[in-house]
């Protein structure tokens, strides 16, 4: 594997501002990647481009967070990046469980690009490879604008700057939610201090 390096997936704004918050309160260095910059980056090769570029030596950070179009698209690219990794670095998808349509999204596709069953369920937010343990999903029990929401009284699709939306999450941050320590073990447990 190669030391310190993970890939972070995930498929909103919201949620790499979030998981930005979350890695920035670990002491991460990490490299945050917006769809749009990925689609500028190479039309073809953008996906595999940006990992590759993550992944040279010259790269300090030890997380790359890339987020994608939409769930499907977060989902496919998984196991296309899963498919062809040449080089080990712990993979991470963060997505809303969306009350089961995302993990039934999720199998079908693994069963489809892998022709077997990888997941090992592991709480009840996250997953591991059995391949590859420190590579897994995480599902948020509800999605993270209603989890927001509930905690802070504000709904995030209100607030259309990332600094008002990061102000909001940072908000969120500062209350104690049960999952969302789970969900830093989730993205740490790979990683040594730096």
């Amino acid at each position: 594997m190669m030391a310190g390096k993970t890939v972070v997936l995930c498929e909103g704004r919201h949620d790499l501002i979030f998981l930005s918050l979350l890695l920035k309160r670990a002491r991460r260095k990490f490299l945050p990647m917006d769809w749009d910059n990925i689609c500028r980056q190479s039309e073809v090769s953008g996906e595999r481009r940006v990992i590759q570029d993550f992944l040279r030596h010259q790269e300090r950070s030890s997380f790359l967070i890339k987020q994608d179009n939409n769930r499907n698209t977060c989902i496919t690219h998984f196991w296309i990046i899963y498919g062809y990794a040449d080089e080990k670095y712990s993979l991470k998808m963060v997505l809303d469980s969306d009350n089961g349509l995302t993990l039934r999204g999720l199998k079908a596709e693994m069963l489809r690009a892998t022709q077997k069953d990888l997941l090992n369920q592991c709480s009840d937010c996250s997953f591991s490879l059995k391949t590859e343990e420190k590579s897994g999903f995480f599902l948020y029990p509800t999605t993270l604008t209603e989890s927001v929401l509930a905690v802070t009284g504000k709904n995030l699709n209100n607030f259309h700057d990332g600094d008002s939306q990061r102000k909001v999450l940072e908000e969120f941050l500062e209350e104690e939610v049960k999952w969302v320590g789970e969900l830093e073990r989730f993205l740490l447990q790979s990683q040594t201090s730096t």
